[in-house]
């Protein structure tokens, strides 16, 4: 009995046995040596260049340098090579090697990033006494010029989410780069390529053993603007010392030839580590240089805004050469509102009061469209709706009305705020970019355009819902402002030049 109970015991045992290396043999076997296989191999991914980014006239404005990092395997390095990259690369690099020896003494660890050519020739001339320690190259990004169009072009940075899913590869590139602001950001797929890879075979401790193959990477794709570098640059110049901004467009097509924020910044800062005190700098400044004032900035459009009063005035049937008196001062209940000019301009028609910017003759032009009417001009020329701009973020700016009153304040409209909101002011709001948007309507005879700053993304302008013969009259009135002795804009008149303009405070 003893006997056939111990016979049982060892053939259960082995029934047990058996069953498990069936189980671990055939119906899990091809998971295991996954694992095993995933254990052996190593991918080491090689980042790929991003694509250069062009004005119109094929100068550079952001393209890909060499950058030269050193690294290290901790195990492999002799205390001899440890003395030698002191005096190279500093303290900051052995202090680097130490946490990495603690924490992962056999992998792969940066000690250095984007170090200088004459550290590079250093480390190469020492090579064969440096064990365990190599440099290598890798793209950066850089912005040859500077802050010139930096609001238009944007920078990179590196994602803190794409770190840590590189960081799960075996091997030496952690950093992958992608665009922050402007076209860097909202053409990044374009311009970030395709990354390669080397797959290797590593031993049990997972150092390398030999390369098993080897994916070359793609560069990103080339992306030229509609920017003109010179018009971009003399843009700067020009506001220089001063918080605003400058947009230059075709009104034909929209394309925009220089679109200048003040104050701008130098977006190497943002790819070079060794300027991190300039990044903060950045970042705390109360001048807000980050901030695209043409894109973003929401301002009450003054006098600019006329053009579209008068526009208003005509397409509902308003006689153009009626004239109101300006004597300086306009009178509205308990209010007094004031004209620019002390002493008034007399009796006004609508060319002239746009030609020398009457506030009296828009008071009253407004006050006989009314606040409803006035929300629809501005509405038909574009207003209160970004422009769609490739730029990232962009404010829609505001357009009053009643009903908007009443349900943003709870209080009634005055006409007051009507008289304000003729002339530009009061609770109205605009971005620069959408200035040029309307104004572009006048040069181009009614046609809505929509701003571009890629080639070859232009979009077909559309009518805007006035009257073609009311935007041809006040066509009349701003070459009067720019062309006539007693326009406000006389200062922009250039002989042999057809120049016309609105002047707006």
């Amino acid at each position: 009995m003893r006997i056939r109970v111990i016979t049982a015991v060892y053939f259960l045992f082995f029934a047990v046995l058996f069953t498990g290396l069936v189980q671990l043999q055939f119906v899990r076997g091809s998971y295991f040596s996954s694992l095993a296989e995933k254990n052996r191999i190593r991918l080491v991914p090689i980042p790929a260049a991003r694509g250069p980014i062009r004005d119109r006239n094929g100068e550079v404005l952001a393209d890909t340098r060499a950058s030269y990092d050193v690294y290290s395997i901790p195990e492999e390095v002799t205390p001899e090579s440890r003395s030698r990259l002191l005096p190279i690369l500093g303290p900051s690099a052995a202090e680097e090697m130490e946490r990495a020896g603690r924490e992962s003494p056999l992998l792969p660890v940066r000690l250095a990033r984007d170090v200088t050519k004459e550290q590079v020739i250093r480390l190469e001339e020492q090579r064969l006494d440096l064990k365990g320690v190599w440099v290598e190259s890798v793209p950066i990004r850089f912005y040859p010029q500077g802050a010139v169009g930096v609001h238009v072009v944007g920078y990179v940075g590196l994602v803190a989410e794409h770190r840590e899913a590189l960081e799960t590869f075996y091997g030496v590139h952690t950093d992958l780069p992608e665009g922050v602001m402007g076209v860097e950001e909202g053409l990044n797929d374009r311009l970030t390529g395709v990354m390669g890879g080397e797959e290797l075979e590593v031993d049990n401790r997972g150092r390398r053993q030999r390369l098993l193959g080897i994916r070359v990477p793609q560069q990103g794709d080339e992306v030229q603007l509609t920017l003109d570098l010179e018009l971009e640059r003399l843009a700067q110049a020009l506001l220089a010392g001063f918080r605003g901004a400058i947009v230059v467009m075709d009104p034909r097509d929209g394309a925009v030839l220089a679109l200048a924020s003040s104050p701008a910044y130098d977006p190497n800062v943002f790819v070079e580590p060794s300027r991190g005190a300039l990044r903060a700098g950045l970042l705390n400044n109360p001048e807000r240089p980050l901030f695209n004032r043409a894109t973003m900035g929401e301002y009450p459009p003054g006098s600019t805004f006329k053009m579209i009063t008068a526009a208003a005035a005509l397409a509902a049937q308003m006689d153009p050469s009626r004239t109101y008196h300006c004597s300086g001062s306009f009178r509205l209940g308990n209010t007094q509102f004031g004209c620019w000019k002390e002493g008034g301009h007399g009796d006004v028609d609508l060319l002239e009061a746009l030609t020398v910017s009457c506030n009296n003759y828009f008071y009253n032009l407004g006050l006989a469209l009314g606040p409803d009417r006035l929300s629809q001009g501005a509405l038909a020329f574009g207003l209160s709706q970004p422009t769609g701009i490739l730029l990232g973020k962009e404010a829609k700016g505001l357009v009053p009305s009643k009903r908007w009153k009443k349900s943003a304040l709870n209080q009634p409209w005055y006409d007051g705020e009507t008289a304000h909101f003729a002339i530009g002011q009061g609770y109205i709001a605009v971005t620069p970019i959408q200035v040029a948007r309307f104004v572009s309507c006048f040069a181009n005879g009614g046609y809505l355009v929509s701003p571009y700053v890629v080639k070859g993304s232009s979009e077909k302008p559309r009518p805007i819902s006035l009257d073609p013969a009311a935007i041809r009259t006040v066509r009349k009135g701003l070459f009067r402002v720019v062309n006539d002795p007693s326009g406000t804009g006389k200062n922009a008149h250039v002989e042999g030049l057809a120049i016309s303009g609105k002047t707006g405070t």
